[in-house]
């Protein structure tokens, strides 16, 4: 931990706390105004204490079974810690989660926990708020600032990403050239080709990028590749992206989704034993480093429909050192790294105070793009941003400096 992140943790902290004793103060005085206040009225029936271990059970199971097992975790956690600490479980009081929230999400000595972590233990507690008719404390103003400190804490000590110039990216691929033809190295280094120049290309983020399916990307003979908008859940403001036929069969994103797509159709269209085998001889057939040519041009590859069975698999899947092709999709930590670690092969150095990660793809199209001269319109139609002013912010980055006033006098 830099000195920076050690002052960032330390004054966060305090403000924090300075936030709960405040907010439990608070509460003490109004708690003792409405004591006295009642002192002289008849005591109201109390309902029946809660069984706050059986509090979950009133939650809505219509989630996802994983997402119910966070919250059903969190909740746990939660009122272990209220038992520990002599503090009201069910209902919780906002002090009560936000001392929580302080002392178990930003420890004293240990590193912080991330900010979407104490989000879904907010959640969590919402819920079983929300289930037995209570109040959420998440939604209270002590509660939120937290949050926000957390998020604060985290962008402070985090380095901006930084875009990845197109010349850059040239100097990755060809990096990675020597690769594509030889076992094991060939799997992964199709795979981050394919995944280098459709992140680039499509501007895609990294969310969408780990959450490709195959039927997502299809080729259209006279247009180029088409990734279907949406996503998880076809989110209606992710917008259709059209990756036309480079010039270029080394920058051509539909040759390198092309030649990727053969390598995962021959392992998932052989046995479990035989994944090997069928990868080399595809690699023999379609060698990588001859590059005749642009292989989306003639390439025959089965259409992969929304309801076909493999409709859901991952485009880009993990990929072992073996060159064996895992089942489930790449994390977005193992995204960042791999673009950093085809930087660094590539001999790219990351500008200072900035690093390079999946987002550079996406800005680094941004900021290209503009450079050359593209209507900041027609590159919002390209990356699904809804304000303009975001796009802009690129353009001032590329711009050149406005002439100085005192060089205007030709002194």
């Amino acid at each position: 931990m830099t000195a920076l992140d050690e002052r960032t943790e330390v004054l966060t902290s305090r403000r924090l706390l300075d936030l709960v004793d405040t907010v439990i103060d608070t509460e003490r005085l109004d708690l003792t105004a409405s004591s006295l206040a009642n002192a002289t009225t008849d005591p109201e029936p109390r309902p029946a204490p809660l069984d706050v271990s059986r509090a979950w059970e009133a939650v809505d199971p219509a989630s996802a079974p994983a997402t119910l097992a966070a919250y059903r975790a969190d909740w746990t956690r939660f009122t272990r810690w209220c038992v520990e600490h002599g503090r009201p479980a069910l209902p919780a009081a906002p002090a009560v989660v936000a001392e929580y929230l302080t002392a178990v999400g930003r420890p004293a000595g240990s590193r912080a926990c991330a900010p979407s972590t104490l989000v879904r233990w907010v959640s969590a507690i919402n819920k079983v708020h929300l289930a037995h008719g209570m109040t959420p404390p998440g939604q209270s103003a002590p509660v939120r600032s937290i949050l926000a400190e957390a998020r604060q804490a985290r962008d402070a000590g985090a380095p901006r990403s930084a875009p990845l110039a197109l010349d850059d990216l040239r100097a990755m691929l060809a990096a990675i050239e020597p690769e594509r033809a030889v076992w094991p190295t060939a799997v992964a280094a199709r795979r981050d080709t394919a995944l280098l120049l459709l992140g680039f290309a499509g501007a895609l983020r990294r969310s969408e990028l780990i959450e490709l399916t195959l039927a997502d990307v299809t080729i259209e003979p006279a247009v180029g590749l088409r990734i279907r908008g949406g996503g998880a859940g076809h989110r209606r403001d992710r917008p259709v992206r059209m990756l036309p036929f480079g010039q270029d069969p080394v920058t051509c994103a539909p040759c390198a989704w092309t030649a990727w797509r053969q390598i995962l159709d021959a392992w998932d269209g052989a046995d479990p034993a035989g994944g090997r085998r069928a990868v080399l001889v595809e690699l023999h057939r379609r060698p990588g480093g001859e590059r005749p040519g642009h292989v989306c041009r003639d390439a025959v590859l089965e259409p992969v429909g929304r309801d076909a069975p493999r409709a859901q698999r991952s485009l880009f899947p993990g990929v072992h050192r073996s060159g064996a092709i895992a089942g489930t999709a790449m994390t977005g930590e193992a995204v960042r790294k791999m673009v950093r670690r085809r930087a660094q092969g590539a001999g790219v150095t990351e500008p200072p105070g900035a690093s390079l990660g999946a987002h550079s793809l996406r800005s680094g199209f941004i900021t290209e793009a503009l450079r050359r001269g593209a209507d900041p319109r027609a590159v919002m139609a390209q990356t699904g941003h809804r304000d303009l002013a975001a796009v802009q912010a690129y353009a001032h980055r590329v711009a050149p400096p406005p002439a100085d006033a005192v060089a205007l006098l030709d002194l």
